[in-house]
């Protein structure tokens, strides 16, 4: 399951949890639910033609808004469960993608920071992707 997969599936619960994509957009200070319909329904971006999904912003926006952990929007989740107190167990303990910077180290980093360190771990990926996808793939050190 892809980052985007598991905040889009995050953003479905939210939705149901608090009733709506109107409550939703109300605790998130949107006077219309537009953006958050456009996630859902996953649609096309005008200028990429990609499925619209919940970067990173929009993520630790809604979890603040939520009153959930920074990061609860990038871990696969049963059910959200009570919203009111701690934040609900995950499916299974993710594993941090990470040896060498902890959670701590890498909340504490601006997210117009974090956007772009993620779009660059994002575009390695797919290069790799590309690369085994032909057969000859091999793992390679970034």
């Amino acid at each position: 399951m892809t980052n985007d997969e598991i905040r889009h599936s995050n953003l479905l619960m939210l939705i149901e949890q608090v009733g709506g994509m109107r409550q939703l957009a109300d605790r998130l200070g949107h006077s219309s639910t537009s953006t958050l319909s456009q996630m859902k329904n996953r649609s096309p971006d005008s200028k990429t033609g990609k499925p619209k999904g919940v970067g990173v912003a929009l993520a630790r926006k809604l979890e603040k808004a939520m009153g959930l952990d920074a990061g609860w929007m990038d871990i696969p989740h049963e059910s959200v469960g009570s919203l009111t107190g701690s934040a609900p167990k995950p499916i299974a303990q993710p594993v941090w993608p990470f040896a060498d910077i902890s959670p701590a180290r890498w909340y504490a980093v601006d997210e117009r920071t974090r956007t772009k360190i993620e779009g660059v771990i994002e575009e390695r990926i797919r290069e790799w992707e590309a690369t085994n996808a032909n057969g000859k793939g091999r793992e390679r050190s970034a």
